[in-house]
């Protein structure tokens, strides 16, 4: 059976938040190796430049058990403009420049390795892959809000969008189709200017701005009780203002990938077929 070409978008913005996670990465993709031709784009997005300063290397495993397995990593430079989905961003359009060969891509951040074992030994399954490939879907582990009945009519909404549910973004898949029909931007720093103050003024949110008060009340809790960096907002404005832009990102690469009429699965679906 032919291999499936699976290319690797690994972000990491190198500031010794999680050491280990390049290592864990490849010590996940051992088990791929044997049914799949991989090619990693690993990203620094510490180092924002507006073009590539790509490094090309190979590397090369030398052992019987993966028959002389050789791995293309190309090293470029990111875009933090808006954190990790213009990363991400600029790593699909190297792929597409540069005709990197791929039936799915992993997407993947340096913050993928605070999940559990368990769920990440099914996130890298070639079944998980092949259900990506197969359906032609978007494939990750699913969120996804709860609210009783009686709030209905008060849904969690950006821009008219409901984004009840959404896909983690620091770890799921695309195939090709997908990442031809999408941006991983759907909205840039100026872009917030009809949600959030450029500076605190005593509202976390802009009188009648284009959220939902459940999804305005969802991100405040979320950021300041319950993320494992929570924060007092007031305190950290700036940081704030970049959480609330990445959420969004979050929600609305899961409203693209719907509204275009394409399939989008949980993980799990995938688990011993």
């Amino acid at each position: 059976m032919n291999k499936i070409n699976l290319a690797v978008l690994y972000l990491e913005y190198p500031s010794g938040k999680y050491p280990n996670s390049w290592d864990t990465l490849n010590m996940y993709l051992k088990s791929l190796y044997n049914h799949c031709n991989i090619s990693i784009i690993r990203i620094n997005n510490m180092n924002d430049s507006n073009d590539y300063h790509c490094q090309v290397c190979h590397q090369q495993l030398m052992t019987s058990e993966y028959n002389n397995y050789s791995m293309p990593i190309y090293n470029i430079s990111g875009s933090n403009s808006e954190w990790e989905f213009s990363g991400f961003q600029k790593g699909i359009n190297f792929i597409k420049e540069n005709n990197i060969e791929y039936d799915a891509i992993l997407v993947v951040n340096d913050s993928f390795v605070k999940a559990e074992y368990h769920i990440l030994k099914n996130m890298f399954s070639i079944n998980t892959i092949k259900g990506c490939i197969q359906e032609n879907a978007m494939v990750g582990r699913i969120d996804r809000l709860d609210y009783a009945e009686q709030f209905r009519n008060h849904l969690y909404t950006i821009d008219g969008n409901d984004v009840v549910s959404w896909i983690r973004t620091c770890c799921f898949y695309l195939p090709k189709d997908i990442i031809n029909n999408i941006n991983m931007v759907s909205y840039k720093q100026n872009d917030l200017t009809k949600f959030i103050s450029s500076k605190y003024n005593g509202r976390y949110f802009l009188h009648n701005c284009p959220m939902s008060q459940n999804m305005q009340r969802q991100m405040i809790a979320w950021l300041t009780k319950y993320w494992d960096q929570k924060f007092v907002i007031e305190e950290n404005w700036d940081l704030w203002i970049m959480k609330v832009l990445c959420m969004i990102n979050e929600k609305m690469l899961y409203r693209q990938v719907y509204d275009q009429n394409f399939r989008i699965y949980d993980y799990s679906e995938f688990i011993n077929e």
